[in-house]
């Protein structure tokens, strides 16, 4: 369809991760790894995570979920940036290097902006 936005699904997976977060965890994490692509899936990630972090003892939940990701994931700039600054309130130095690995210099720029 020429008037659907392909560059509005990322954002759209974040988003709705992120709601579904707020609702249902495990529910949010079914539907994050469930995307179609990486890049989608990362989206969706980044959202859940940024969500997470919110709960009790969600920190410990992103780090458990993240150390579970494929590495593939694990390196996709979106959910570096969502899983640094999710444990930047516990561990600072961990946070920084994960957000060291971010490559695209506007991601990088603001994640370490946040």
């Amino acid at each position: 369809m020429p008037s659907v936005n392909a560059n509005a699904a990322g954002p759209t997976a974040a988003a709705l991760g992120s709601l579904l977060a707020g609702i249902n965890v495990d529910r949010a994490m079914t539907f994050a790894m469930g995307q179609a692509t990486d890049q989608l899936r990362s989206s969706a990630i980044a959202g859940v995570m940024n969500e997470l972090v919110k709960l009790p003892n969600g920190d410990a939940e992103v780090r458990a979920w993240y150390a579970s990701l494929p590495a593939n994931i694990q390196n996709a700039d979106q959910v570096l940036s969502a899983y640094g600054n999710t444990i930047w309130a516990s561990d600072p130095a961990a946070a920084l290097q994960t957000l060291q690995g971010i490559t695209d210099p506007h991601t990088k720029m603001i994640a370490c902006l946040v």
